[in-house]
């Protein structure tokens, strides 16, 4: 037994090392060096067996990552020391990995639920590891580190060609392109300055309080360095929230200034999770400074409305977005996220999980608080501070912003969370603050019977919520989203999501009413490129298309703040040929005539040659803004275009009339009456 222990020690010992090989190995996938080789938004092909994730070495990494648990298990009876966070990361990796059962691309999910578990990791082992003061320095300085090379990394690998041209520093910016680059795959700005941010607060706060005064100057060569880095990058939401944790500072600093400050944090995602939602419009007007935002927060709330138990799965946001809650901007199709981390968590692994990063949230900063009323030295109250700022700063990127905790430079974060822990763990009661043994002790008071009944209410609302039409629409749309757009089924598993999708929406009714009329549009008239579905062919074969109109206009009706209702039931009067019913719909659902231009055009070009749907879609147009010089010259070129020369002169001499001096209008006109004579 003595042998056994040991060994275990030594294992223990050696976590850092152990996370040091396996943490790589968990957050690159087989094919990354390939996918390195081949461009940042080359995407692997999923057929190649020898790229599918995870690999081999990926199962390596969590074996080494669970060893130091399984040795602590052994000699401490418990694998890791408990900590107030421990609920909430639980709930929060649970949720995780639940939601690859409704992912459309399991395999890129499980990448990221695996940068998560090794996030996890990093925490954990901050947090076991650091037992008295020297090792917290150790571990301080080691972070400080890894937020130095970061920056120098940022300054090397980032490709400055498109920050350059508007740019005040022309000197500096064309010194930085001449700098060659180490590795042949450049960083993204926005996720490189919103990792960046984390170390700013801490460095910053060392710089000023260090014990020593080399350290002091280190600091403050490292802060100076990071915020010019996040300048250069021109990071607006990074900038703003490294200038909002100043007055949040003083806020924290008041008599429950933690309630208040935390309490405003969380208040401010949720109005903003309510607007987007119910008053899309007045975002739209709040957000002209991020033109894209109030589309991509809005399909985000849409999403968490849609998939509030299950969400949709790590990372297949733009995927789902861009197919079932079109955008109004086609160039915004590409957006890989929410832009917002809340609804970010919300959309990935629905309501619950969203709850749990709450609760994570909230925990931290009590913990922190905790901390701050207990430190004794003005090194430790500097630390403590500058880890709050830290964690500030990164919740209040992620209002605007998110590109952090669920990648590769979310690592970041888990080890700021860690040094958070272990502070505390340092300076107060343990057992005040691990949330698992405080909930055992008081589960043996008197006071807690009541807790009985309560289970027994909540078992009584979960089972009448388990009938509700809103799990069978989650359940609907799981279906019809997988069945659809999850590149890996064969055409029967197609078919029997469509079954299992319309027996769904049936029993949610009236709730699934813009999704149930919505499949039954698209199996009827399928998008391009979309007519060999199994899935809309199954669709098709239980759903007679002529009810779509009717389904919608009901769901239109109980849910008039639905956007994406009224777009579908547009959608359905475009096609059966209703074009001012359609041109009021499109306008209900927010959709501009310059959108419905811009459809008509993708309609007759790249060789598609649709001119009787493009000139339905310019008619509307019209309708929707008759004084549009651009929908009535689009309508002209349109008719030319398929040879109705009659009506191209009428669309071009209306087109005049709204604007008499337009001289390509009049040139195009011209050659309009050159084939008529």
């Amino acid at each position: 037994m003595g042998a056994i222990n040991k060994v275990a020690d030594g294992i223990i010992a050696a976590e850092p090392l152990l996370l040091f090989v396996a943490v790589p190995l968990l957050i690159f996938p087989q094919g990354y060096l390939w996918q390195w080789q081949q461009g940042v938004f080359h995407y692997a092909p999923i057929e190649d067996p020898a790229l599918r994730y995870p690999g081999l070495l990926s199962w390596i990494g969590l074996g080494l990552a669970a060893l130091p648990w399984l040795a602590r298990w052994l000699r401490w009876g418990r694998p890791m020391r408990p900590t107030a966070l421990d609920v909430p990361i639980a709930v929060y990796l649970g949720t995780a990995a639940l939601s690859l059962w409704p992912s459309v691309d399991r395999g890129h999910s499980l990448s990221f639920l695996l940068v998560l578990v090794a996030g996890a990791a990093v925490y954990y082992a901050v947090v076991n590891g650091v037992t008295d003061q020297a090792r917290l320095g150790w571990a301080v300085g080691l972070y400080l580190a890894g937020g130095l090379a970061l920056t120098i990394v940022g300054f090397l690998q980032t490709d400055w060609s498109n920050v350059a041209e508007a740019s005040p520093l022309p000197v500096v910016y064309n010194w930085l392109q001449s700098v060659p680059h180490l590795l042949g795959r450049t960083l993204s700005r926005g996720i490189t300055a919103g990792a960046a941010v984390l170390f700013v607060p801490l460095s910053l706060a060392l710089a000023v309080a260090a014990p020593r005064r080399w350290h002091r100057a280190l600091a403050a060569a490292a802060t100076l360095l990071t915020v010019a880095f996040l300048f250069l990058s021109q990071s607006r939401g990074d900038i703003l929230a490294l200038a909002l944790t100043i007055p949040a500072l003083g806020m924290w600093l008041l008599p429950g200034g933690h309630v208040l400050l935390v309490s405003t944090l969380l208040g401010a995602f949720a109005l903003l999770a309510g607007l987007v939602l119910y008053a899309p419009d007045v975002v739209a007007q709040i957000a002209t400074s991020y033109p894209s935002r109030w589309q991509v927060w809005e399909r985000a709330a849409y999403i968490i409305r849609d998939h509030p138990f299950t969400g949709i799965g790590l990372d297949t946001f733009q995927h789902v977005a861009q197919n079932v809650y079109p955008y109004v901007d086609f160039g915004w199709n590409r957006l890989p996220m929410a832009h917002n981390r809340l609804l970010q968590v919300g959309a990935d692994q629905g309501v619950v999980g969203l709850v749990a990063f709450v609760a994570l949230i909230v925990l931290f900063y009590w913990a922190n608080r905790r901390t701050w009323q207990a430190v004794q030295t003005r090194a430790q109250r500097a630390l403590a501070l500058g880890l709050w700022g830290g964690f500030t700063a990164f919740m209040l990127s992620s209002v605007l912003d998110d590109g952090v905790l669920t990648g590769r430079a979310g690592l970041a974060v888990w080890y700021l969370l860690g040094l958070g822990m272990a502070q505390a763990h340092l300076v107060v009661k343990e057992r005040d603050l691990a949330s698992a043994a405080s909930a055992r002790r008081r589960l043996g008071r008197t006071e807690t019977r009541g807790l009985v009944p309560a289970a027994g209410l909540l078992a009584a609302a979960l089972a009448i919520l388990a009938l509700s039409p809103v799990v069978w629409h989650n359940l609907g749309n799981v279906a019809r989203n997988r069945g659809w757009l999850d590149p890996e089924l064969t055409p029967d598993a197609r078919q029997a999501h469509a079954f299992k999708a319309l027996s769904f929406y049936q029993r949610a009714g009236t709730r699934a009413g813009r999704d149930w009329g919505a499949l039954s549009l698209l199996s009827s008239h399928p998008p391009r490129g979309g007519t060999d579905s199994a899935f809309l062919q199954a669709v098709a074969g239980q759903t007679p298309g002529e009810q779509s109109i009717a389904t919608l206009e009901l769901a239109a009706g109980r849910f008039p703040h639905d956007r994406f209702a009224h777009f579908y039931l547009g959608e359905a009067y475009r096609l059966a040929g209703r074009l001012s019913e359609a041109a009021g719909a499109y306008q209900r659902a927010g959709f501009p005539a310059e959108w419905a231009i811009v459809e008509a055009r993708s309609r007759w070009d790249y060789g598609r040659g649709d001119y009787e749907g493009a000139v339905a879609q310019l008619t509307i147009a019209t309708l929707m803004e008759p004084n549009s010089v651009d929908a009535y010259k689009a309508l002209g070129q349109c008719y030319a275009k398929a040879r109705q020369f009659s009506q191209a002169r009428a669309a071009y001499e209306r087109a005049l009339q709204l604007e008499p001096g337009n001289a390509s209008i009049r040139q195009e006109l011209d050659q309009v009456l050159s084939q008529l004579d």
